[in-house]
């Protein structure tokens, strides 16, 4: 039969050992820990990057949106004036035509005349 300081000092040193294991054991999950949040911290910046790099191009597809709107207004315009233009050649060669039938009237008239 073990002495009574026998069995207490197998006890003290299977606690001592179960104290080793739960600090390996802590250290173990310290360290995985520390891990993850070295990779959140990549992932986190990485993800600022793209976000940063989305918000550049959606600004630059704003700013060529704009653009395109602008150059279909002024091509509007421009249309709206050739139209105006041509209406209003389209009179005059019109009135042409008109004086120049008035003017053959007219030379008619006096070829006619003694």
């Amino acid at each position: 039969v073990a002495s009574p300081s026998n069995q207490l000092a197998s006890r003290a040193y299977q606690l001592v050992s179960r104290s080793n294991q739960l600090a390996s054991r802590a250290y173990q999950l310290v360290s995985r820990a520390y891990q993850l949040a070295s990779r959140s911290k990549q992932l986190a910046s990485r993800a600022y990057q793209l976000a940063s790099r989305a918000y550049q191009l959606a600004s630059r597809s704003n700013q060529l949106a704009s653009r395109a709107c602008q150059l279909v207004s002024r091509s509007n315009q421009l249309a709206s004036r050739a139209n105006q233009l041509a209406s209003r050649a389209y009179q005059l060669a019109s009135r042409s035509k008109q004086l120049a039938s008035r003017a053959y009237q007219l030379a008619s008239r006096a070829y006619q005349l003694p």
